[in-house]
């Protein structure tokens, strides 16, 4: 499962910092937002799992923060390294927006298996 975490930051990273690649359309004037904020809420999952194979303390904590995080430097490299690419504050709060939805879901899910 490490191995897969990994791979999927580092495709992250890949994708975001080639040309633009041809991604499926939604059909809304959001599509990027939304691809954005699932790769986030997955990249969370992904970590969070992880941290438990890790052992590492408070793994949604460090999940969560560690993918904002990642965001942002991604973003900043774009600014940076890219022609075709550009900084864009909307694409870290759509990173952010999949980070809160995924901390929540594991929060409720977690809570509603202590409840049974």
């Amino acid at each position: 499962m490490i191995i897969v975490t990994f791979c999927y930051t580092l495709s992250i990273a890949i994708i975001s910092l080639i040309s633009s690649p041809k991604l499926p359309k939604l059909g809304t004037n959001w599509d990027d937002k939304i691809f954005h904020a699932f790769a986030y809420l997955l990249l969370v999952v992904l970590w969070y799992i992880a941290g438990h194979y890790l052992k590492i303390a408070k793994p949604l904590f460090v999940a969560a923060l560690f993918s904002i995080i990642y965001g942002i430097i991604i973003e900043v490299l774009q600014e940076q390294f890219t022609i075709a690419r550009q900084l864009d504050v909307f694409d870290i709060f759509a990173n952010c927006a999949g980070v809160l939805m995924a901390t929540l879901g594991i929060m409720l899910k977690k809570t509603n298996i202590k409840n049974l």
